[in-house]
């Protein structure tokens, strides 16, 4: 797995390097954990629209993401939680994407919507707890 700042990206803004750093750990842990090891993600800081902290463009075909994070908006404490969300986007991106192209245009939206809706179920699932758990005890959940 390649998980790299974007090139291109502006230095994370002062007293922000250490989220930013956080930010880098939480890829690299749940892209393993989504099995995302053979993708390169690019993590770019930059301002996002709206009232969100990350958002995220995947090109399956060739195995690559960009993750947008705005560290001015990112609370600490939900780090690995709008990380795994922005994950598992990449996750279903292939398949959303076809949906997307083969129908309608008045289903967009409801596309959209679907997948937002089980990618935050996915996200607040129980197991994560566990898994964090587990990993604060010591445990090797890097299998």
């Amino acid at each position: 797995m390649y998980v790299k700042v974007f090139d291109k990206s502006p230095p994370p803004p002062k007293g922000k390097r250490g989220l930013s750093r956080t930010v880098l750990s939480s890829v690299r842990k749940h892209a393993k954990w989504l099995g995302l090891s053979n993708w390169t993600i690019y993590v770019k800081w930059k301002p996002v629209d709206g009232e969100y902290a990350m958002e995220t463009d995947a090109k399956p075909e060739y195995y690559t993401a960009y993750v947008h994070v705005d560290l001015n908006e990112l609370k600490p404490q939900f780090v690995d939680e709008y990380v795994r969300h922005e994950l598992f986007h990449v996750r279903l991106w292939a398949y959303t994407a076809t949906v997307e192209d083969l129908a309608h245009k008045k289903a967009f939206e409801h596309i959209r919507k679907a997948e937002e809706s089980l990618v935050s179920d996915l996200e607040r699932m129980p197991l994560w707890d566990e898994l964090y758990a587990a990993t604060r005890k010591g445990k090797n959940c890097e299998k």
